[in-house]
């Protein structure tokens, strides 16, 4: 089937209309990371929805491009997540292990609906952005497994050092960000873990593989 402009991949789709958070992945992706497989659905794609009311195009893309055997995550890309100043952190939907095409499509309209949440609005207010325009993209992501989940911090966020931070989880990210589960933490300084916990769940040599990866993307 010819490529459409509703549904496209990380290299498809231009950098301005994939939002924030979609621009990173491809900028980790081009630097030979890690990134799962994921496909755009660009900002213009909603601005068309909000005037006609028409999701048939969209729908017919996620049919022809997307496996409705496998299970992704749809997540938001708006134009001011991920940011140096604001993180929008939380504030948009996100959906994981959604299968079949027609719940895709459910997904995609939740996290659009979302921009416009009682909760986005008064954190844009807070932060004088309410006026802007804000723009929507949405990702669809090969919803990956996780054994552990976590963050982590090329600058320590509460002194601003130059040590590298990680906090983890056993299983899925939802656990710290939806059920305020306290995860474990480490400090890296100077070639070594200056701060760790006494029992952790999380495998050492996994938290290595995350500073290591983590300093070599703030290098790149």
């Amino acid at each position: 089937m010819k490529r459409g402009f509703n549904v496209l991949t990380l290299r498809e789709a231009s950098l301005d209309a994939m939002g924030a958070k979609g621009a990173n992945l491809f900028k980790l992706k081009k630097m030979g990371f890690k990134v799962p497989e994921t496909y755009v659905i660009p900002w213009p794609t909603y601005e068309r929805y909000r005037q006609t009311r028409d999701l048939a195009p969209l729908q017919l893309e996620i049919e022809a491009r997307l496996d409705s055997s496998r299970q992704y995550a749809v997540r938001s890309s708006a134009d001011v997540e991920d940011q140096f100043h604001q993180s929008y952190a939380g504030q948009f939907q996100s959906h994981l292990h959604v299968l079949g095409h027609e719940a895709l499509l459910k997904a995609v309209i939740s996290v659009w609906e979302s921009l416009e949440s009682p909760e986005a609005r008064a954190y844009a207010k807070r932060l004088d952005l309410a006026e802007k325009g804000l723009r929507m993209a949405v990702l669809v992501q090969e919803m990956v497994e996780p054994l552990v989940s976590g963050v982590s911090f090329n600058r320590n966020p509460l002194t601003g050092l130059r040590e590298t931070v990680v906090e983890a989880v056993r299983g899925p990210g939802t656990a710290l960000m939806q059920e305020g589960i306290t995860p474990f933490r480490w400090v890296y300084h100077n070639g070594q873990f200056t701060a760790s916990p006494e029992e952790a769940e999380v495998p050492l040599g996994v938290i290595t593989q995350a500073v290591k990866e983590t300093r070599a993307i703030a290098r790149k």
